[in-house]
């Protein structure tokens, strides 16, 4: 019986030992599982600024050479509108104006054309990463269509000083109407993607 009082008091004073240690370990555990957890919600909260900081960076410079291109399209678009038409009009000739006249403005207005489109064509070359693909797309169409008929418009500098000179009028509205339906494309192109980026 004596034993038994011993074993007891025995197991029961390490028991009591024991209850205490891990009470004791358990506050310090917590404590350290607590600061673990902080610091690595800190550490992906912190991830998670940077990534966010940088896409926001990266999608600014995208947008910023995106509206850098719709800079320098839409002078030249605006440009180019009344010139196709006046080349159209110079060309056919009128009777209040005399011919030389005639065909120095037509000359004047033919250059200009003909220097827009390695201007066009560049910008369109240089921004077509940032630039949405139906945007670069339309203004290509574009570019193509002035190109096309460049032998047309350059024939029609010869046919001035030539009496009864055969000038095909209906052509020449028919370029000068596509010209300008390519221009109307990219326009709606621009102002669809504008739109549904205001909206995003």
């Amino acid at each position: 019986m004596e034993l038994l009082e011993k074993f007891l008091i025995a197991v029961g004073g390490g028991a009591t030992a024991l209850v205490v240690v891990l009470t004791v370990f358990k506050s310090m555990f917590l404590k350290i599982f607590e600061k673990a957890m902080d610091t690595t919600f800190e550490k992906n909260i912190e991830k998670y600024r940077n990534k966010l900081s940088r896409s926001t960076t990266a999608y600014e410079l995208l947008l910023k050479k995106e509206f850098e291109f719709y800079d320098k399209i839409d002078p030249n678009l605006a440009t180019l509108v009344p010139l196709v038409q006046d080349l159209v009009y110079y060309a056919r000739g009128n009777d209040g104006i005399d011919e030389p006249t005639q065909c120095k403005e037509y000359k004047e207005h033919l250059m200009t054309y003909l220097k827009m489109i390695p201007e066009m064509k560049n910008e369109i070359l240089l921004h077509q990463s940032y630039i949405p693909q139906n945007v670069f797309e339309a203004a290509s169409a574009l570019i193509l269509e002035m190109q096309k008929e460049l032998d047309f418009w350059k024939e029609v500098v010869s046919l001035f000083g030539e009496n009864g000179s055969a000038f095909d009028e209906k052509k020449a509205e028919e370029i000068s109407n596509a010209v300008l339906m390519c221009v109307a494309s990219i326009e709606v192109a621009i102002k669809q993607h504008l739109t549904e980026l205001s909206e995003a």
